[in-house]
């Protein structure tokens, strides 16, 4: 992937500077199309047969899920609103998440989403919607708590879910995992492990979802490793499980992140108790610390001069709103650029005191 450091990526983006106001973000539509590729290569090469569904809340930008639909990928959506985004698009899809409504299981069902049930109580909302609607029995998936976190059920709740599914009309033959985001090599095999010991146990599925978690380009180079081991390491350590089986993915940050840049201005140099701060035009309220974002910061049209450290800080009134130190000769109305911001910015934003970026698309 193309950086900063690439005459031709730094010349789209002083283009796109001098053409637009700041602050706004770039999505490259090569960049997204090079990334999903790259994804799909890596699953497609031991898992042939495996669904890939893009998670929606990660980056709902229409010209993202038009890509998505290109590139044959499904959807994992978690509210009517992301339902709502993918209507128009015949794929496979998953409905996840705890705090289903009757609206959104009646929409799901419109759309043949596969619903994934999070709990007993989202098992008796499914079964009551779906009374309603024919044919007589309803595949569904059950979601399986793994790390502690609030979502899905126990592995000791697992055959009565199963039962009570099958009391009321629905088929469970989906079993969710996930393992967390941005995961190292070393911890993703541990949740793999878990994942075996589950199988063991109840093989009884017809398709596992093992959910996302991928790291994306920045994490993976930093560590040393590739997709490719991680989608490895899956048939390494489960493949002996999944020869009757259909896995499914749910890939988003690791599809995306590196295909959006936010170009911000430094609207104001100061010294401040011996350190040096440039005040840019966006800052927390577009680059959220929630985002676990490994976000990457240059200044785009650099002059010549001592190089010093520099605090980037944004433009809220928010005394945490410090986004990092860099070392550069920075002087206001410099571009500067933050790479890799194509997972959660856009969707997480703040419009408190600015309003979201706009996104200007470029080849």
């Amino acid at each position: 992937m193309n950086g900063l450091h690439s005459t031709g990526w730094r010349n789209t983006l002083l283009k796109a500077a001098e053409s637009h106001e700041t602050p706004f973000f770039v999505l490259s539509r090569k960049r997204l199309q090079e990334s999903m590729e790259s994804f799909g290569r890596a699953v497609k090469s031991v898992f042939p047969g495996a669904k890939t569904c893009f998670s929606v809340k990660t980056n709902p930008h229409p010209s993202v899920l038009k890509e998505i639909s290109r590139q044959g990928f499904g959807f994992e959506v978690a509210s009517a609103r992301e339902l709502d985004l993918v209507k128009g698009f015949k794929a496979f899809k998953v409905f996840n998440g705890p705090c289903k409504t009757d609206k959104e299981v009646r929409e799901a069902l419109h759309q043949n989403a596969f619903i994934v049930l999070d709990s007993f109580s989202d098992l008796e909302l499914v079964a009551r919607v779906f009374g309603t609607h024919p044919p007589k029995s309803l595949d569904v998936g059950l979601r399986l708590n793994v790390g502690g976190k609030k979502f899905g059920f126990s592995l000791d709740q697992l055959a009565l879910a199963r039962a009570q599914c099958h009391e009321k009309g629905l088929n469970p033959v989906l079993l969710h995992v996930h393992p967390g985001t941005q995961e190292s090599l070393e911890k993703y095999g541990a949740f793999l492990n878990d994942v075996v010991r589950v199988l063991e146990q109840d093989g009884d599925w017809k398709f596992i979802d093992f959910g996302g978690g991928f790291p994306d380009a920045t994490a993976l180079q930093e560590s040393r490793h590739t997709l490719k081991e991680y989608v490895d390491l899956i048939q390494d350590r489960v493949g002996f499980l999944l020869k009757d089986k259909t896995a499914v993915f749910e890939p988003g940050r690791c599809m995306v992140s590196h295909s959006m840049a936010l170009l911000c201005k430094v609207r104001h140099v100061k010294e401040l108790n011996g350190i040096r701060f440039a005040v840019l035009d966006a800052g927390i309220n577009v680059l959220q610390r929630s985002t676990l974002n490994r976000f990457q910061y240059r200044v785009l049209n650099e002059s010549k001069g001592k190089k010093a450290l520099v605090k980037l800080a944004g433009p809220t009134l928010m005394g945490f709103d410090e986004l990092t130190t860099i070392t550069a000769h920075i002087n206001p109305k410099d571009w500067v650029v933050v790479e890799n911001v194509g997972a959660y910015c856009t969707s997480m934003s703040w419009t408190l005191s600015y309003p979201l970026p706009k996104i200007v698309e470029v080849d």
